[in-house]
């Protein structure tokens, strides 16, 4: 689901930033527990982890992604995706 899909029904949350309650369901089942804190820990890892502009971030949420979700029916992570936004929404710890 992309979010500038005509038509797409997303809950806004506050300042308008969803939130996993916007993911599909299949995603919902191991987001907290496995997917975030997979998440967190690699963004521990960087110099400026609050650059979600950087090139590579992308390519680093997909491959934890698709580790946590093998087979997956969602396909690619895209910029300006539910699950890219979701993830460069989430809160601090």
């Amino acid at each position: 689901m992309k979010l500038e899909e005509p038509g797409t029904l997303m809950v806004k949350h506050r300042h308008n930033q969803p939130s996993a309650n916007d993911l599909p369901a299949d995603i919902k089942s191991r987001w907290s527990d496995k997917f975030c804190p997979l998440w967190r820990n690699f963004l521990g890892s960087l110099t400026d982890p609050w650059d979600t502009d950087n090139p590579s971030i992308q390519s680093e949420m997909q491959v934890r992604f698709d580790a946590i979700y093998p087979g997956n029916t969602y396909g690619n992570i895209e910029h300006g995706d539910i699950v890219y936004c979701v993830v460069c929404c989430l809160p601090p710890l």
